[in-house]
């Protein structure tokens, strides 16, 4: 369910996110692994909920794991 998704400026991720995607008529949800640039694999959950939304929440999680993606270890706790 991915494969038309990490598009444009989210390209950069585009085959380091392993995940799963979810519908509802009010939330969209994706949830899994990025491999991040560094090597750092991270897991991750996000979800959009709210009556009314848009497909648009898709483009905005994928955003948020390129975020991940580029950030990786400077995430951590260390």
């Amino acid at each position: 369910t991915l494969y038309s998704r990490f598009t444009g400026s989210n390209a950069i991720a585009a085959g380091n996110v392993i995940a799963k995607t979810g519908w509802l008529d009010s939330e969209y949800s994706l949830a899994g692994i990025v491999n991040a640039a560094d090597g750092t694999p991270l897991s991750f959950a996000f979800y959009s909920i709210r009556d009314g939304i848009t497909s648009d929440a898709k483009e905005a999680q994928d955003t948020l794991a390129t975020g991940l993606f580029s950030c990786g270890d400077n995430l951590s706790n260390n």
